[in-house]
């Protein structure tokens, strides 16, 4: 009972974080069997507010990259794995990092904090690929997370 409750709060912050953006482009990257450097920029800075619900995929990378957290030599369209996508988590939600995150940070220390807090669950390698509906759970566990629900 408690997970389903946790379950349904979780899709509750989700849809009202993420009401703004468009219908498609929400599809888009649920649809994703492997997400795309453009759609993970879009999901978050969408998520943060820092970019509007008209803007696309290298629009957000643009805005990823003006706010200094970019991946460096990432195409728009290229693959994201899991390490890349919660480390780009890590930073633009600003979570906790452990002792190794802190000292030397990058996708690999972040998958591991991210598991700590449970936000990664199940499998979880850095360089696995990530799909878009895995993207979109790891953000609701975030938005859990930084509302205290988690």
């Amino acid at each position: 009972m408690r997970k389903q409750c946790l379950g349904l709060l979780v899709f509750a912050l989700m849809t009202t974080s993420l009401v703004a953006q468009s219908n498609q482009t929400l599809d888009d990257i649920l649809a994703a069997h492997e997400a795309s450097y453009g759609q993970a920029a879009y999901l978050l800075l969408s998520a943060r507010g820092m970019i509007g619900e008209e803007a696309d995929y290298a629009a957000a990378v643009d805005a990823l990259q003006a706010a200094g957290m970019a991946i460096e030599q990432r195409g728009v369209n290229e693959a994201i794995n899991l390490g890349e996508y919660v480390f780009l988590v890590q930073q633009l939600f600003d979570l906790p990092r452990g002792v190794l995150g802190s000292l030397l940070g990058g996708p690999r220390y972040a998958t591991r904090d991210l598991r700590f807090l449970r936000i990664v669950q199940g499998r979880s390698y850095p360089n696995m690929s990530i799909s878009g509906e895995r993207m979109m759970r790891i953000l609701g566990r975030t938005l859990a997370y930084k509302d205290g629900v988690l």
